[in-house]
């Protein structure tokens, strides 16, 4: 499965209005799968997230998506004040690198040498994320964090 087409797939089903998370694997049943969630959050900073849209899943061959629900209460919301400010430039060769660092380990995910390819995805994961947002990967995909030891 290759990561940059594997994204674009499922980036033809962000919907407008939705927010888009930085791409993720989920291991089931010995298969990998890339993912991602979406989410709504306002414009201003310190951005606010008030509930999530959906999480998108591809296996290869197939796109799933799954309904998640608004936030219930105001103490659900998760504030992100340590907004990243990066060039387009900058966030562009980010991304291609957590993308190419992601594909290593889904190509080396059952070998002996596995750790060091998380390390690395791990590096890249936190430059990309804030501090603040991880609470949103905490809350849809807590084995992912724990795959990388965050």
């Amino acid at each position: 499965m290759k990561i940059h087409e594997s994204v674009k797939k499922l980036l033809g089903y962000v919907r407008e209005g939705e927010e888009c998370s930085c791409p993720f694997i989920i291991s089931t049943n010995h298969s990998m799968k890339i993912a991602l969630f979406t989410y709504y959050a306002t414009d201003e900073t310190p951005m606010i997230v008030y509930g999530y849209g959906q999480l998108l899943t591809y296996d290869g061959n197939e796109v799933h998506t799954e309904e998640k629900e608004l936030f219930q209460n105001e103490s659900d919301f998760i504030t992100i004040s340590d907004t990243k400010m990066v060039s387009v430039e900058q966030h562009r060769k980010m991304y291609h690198a957590y993308y190419d660092a992601l594909q290593d380990l889904v190509e080396h995910y059952n070998s002996d040498d596995r750790e060091v390819f998380i390390e690395k995805v791990a590096e890249l994961f936190k430059k990309l994320i804030p501090n603040d947002a991880l609470e949103m990967y905490r809350r849809i995909c807590p084995d992912y964090l724990r795959i990388l030891k965050i």
